[in-house]
């Protein structure tokens, strides 16, 4: 019993030992607090960022398109009767402008847009649309009439032709040539046509018989040829277009758009908008207060941003009903022809 309460009475006097020690250690790290002296650090002065308007705007990230397929087939293609255009529509359709009837007064258009098939590179509608605009003396359209919008028909692409076929026109393989009017009556014209032997030699006679004729001179003071014509008109290339629309005082507004859908659905255009004058000498549109923005769509609202203005180009009428452009700026497109649309 004794022993017991011996080793209980020494476990005691560890036990108040040890919470001694502990409180000592406590206490000196506190007298070791108190006496530390604070230390005053310099900090240096940092100038705060200024964003001057010499700075590149704040970069969008980039948007990865899908390439439509009929993109290797757009542009103009002609016969002797009427022409159309391609145009690529989203990633995967194609957009085709009929041109039926064109003249001052009136305009009679069949459009189509339908899915391209890659593999048989064809395009098959149930939704043409046909309709009449009525022109003013501008080649402004002022009122329309749609005729039917459920035309049904297909067009097959080549290589360097396309041959259309449409139910509602009784239109049945119609040979298209990729190209401008003017390049094809070329082919036409070098085109070697037999004649028969005794036709020839009667036509030697006669030719023969008959005086030569002395070439006519073009007096010198003919008016040049021009290659503009003044109303609203596009141009389209490659999925490009400008809009020109251009008065009777040689003045002319000018408006470019890109547009471009990707597989996640989000649309983003490319606009320009300039103001210019024409030179009547050189059939050249000069413009130096050209604003470009950026715009995207998504499926949560649309976002607008300027990229730039004060931009500097030239849109030159060529012939053949076509134009090209030069961008000082961003050089987009120097030196690809826009086709009439």
């Amino acid at each position: 019993m004794n022993k017991k309460f011996l080793v209980i009475a020494a476990a005691s006097a560890l036990l108040v030992s040890s919470m001694g020690v502990a409180a000592g250690c406590a206490k000196k790290s506190v007298a070791t607090t108190e006496t530390t002296q604070t230390v005053a650090v310099q900090v240096p002065e940092v100038s705060p960022v200024v964003q001057t308007e010499a700075e590149d705007p704040v970069v969008v990230a980039p948007v990865v398109f899908q390439k439509n397929p009929v993109m290797n087939f757009t542009g103009d293609y002609y016969n002797r009767k009427t022409e159309f255009m391609v145009e690529a529509s989203g990633s995967e359709n194609a957009m085709i402008t009929v041109v039926l009837v064109n003249n001052n007064k009136t305009k009679t258009t069949l459009t189509v847009d339908a899915k391209f098939d890659p593999d048989t590179k064809t395009i098959e509608y149930t939704n043409g649309t046909k309709k009449t605009l009525t022109l003013d003396k501008d080649g402004n359209a002022v009122s329309e009439k749609v005729i039917y919008n459920n035309g049904t028909g297909k067009f097959v692409f080549g290589t360097s032709e396309a041959i259309w076929t449409d139910t509602n026109e009784k239109i049945k393989e119609m040979v298209f040539k990729f190209g401008e009017p003017e390049q094809i009556s070329q082919q036409v014209k070098n085109t070697k046509i037999k004649v028969p032997v005794k036709k020839a030699k009667k036509t030697a006679k006669k030719a023969a018989k008959k005086p030569a004729k002395t070439p006519t001179k073009a007096p010198a003071n003919a008016p040049k040829k021009t290659f503009y014509t003044y109303g609203s008109t596009r141009y389209a290339f490659n999925g490009i277009v400008i809009s020109v629309n251009l008065k009777k005082d040689n003045t002319a507004s000018i408006s470019i758009h890109v547009a471009k859908t990707d597989a996640s659905n989000i649309r983003t255009e490319l606009c320009w908008e300039a103001s210019g004058k024409l030179d009547p000498e050189t059939n050249i549109v000069t413009y130096k207060n050209c604003k470009k923005q950026l715009i995207i769509h998504t499926n949560t609202g649309t976002m607008v941003r300027d990229q730039y203005s004060g931009g500097s180009g030239e849109i030159r009428f060529r012939g053949g009903h076509s134009v090209t452009w030069t961008d000082n700026k961003e050089h987009y497109a120097d030196g690809k022809k826009f086709k009439r649309a």
